[in-house]
């Protein structure tokens, strides 16, 4: 429960970064963002096993 809620807040800090049509790169923050989503996600996946 706790890996899809941090996926879930991920994507929606995420949204407006992917919903641009123009081929830019992210923001920095944007981008900092997903990295602690994804690390997030790997600790909670660690701490199941």
């Amino acid at each position: 429960m706790r890996t899809l809620l941090s996926i879930a807040i991920l994507l929606l800090t995420a949204a407006p970064a992917f919903g641009d049509t123009t081929p830019t790169i992210p923001e920095p923050d944007v981008l900092s963002l997903i990295g602690i989503g994804a690390l997030a996600v790997l600790i909670g996946r660690r701490g199941k096993k």
